[in-house]
């Protein structure tokens, strides 16, 4: 039962790690919004405040963040390769 209500709660966030750092939210808007609207995109940094090549996307559709982990995870993103998971 829990695990149906987190499903459903966060199945629209994915969270993402190994792009390249100089990557803006325009740029992964760009890349990831192609199958979805996105929502929000937010910029993890590091400690100090630098982009660390993770972000979390939320888009407007709750079946978005499925096909998107499908679409792109283990992927070659400008010769790194990305991770594309869950955000819970």
């Amino acid at each position: 039962m829990i695990s149906t209500f987190l499903r459903r709660r966060f199945a629209s966030q994915v969270f993402v790690q190994g792009f390249p750092a100089e990557w803006n939210a325009d740029e992964l808007t760009r890349r990831f919004g192609t199958m979805d609207k996105l929502q929000k995109v937010h910029m993890v940094r590091n400690e100090q405040g630098l982009k660390s090549g993770k972000a979390v996307l939320t888009f407007v559709d709750d079946s978005a963040g499925d096909r998107v982990i499908k679409m792109f995870d283990n992927k070659a993103v400008d010769n790194l390769i990305c991770r594309v998971t869950p955000f819970f």
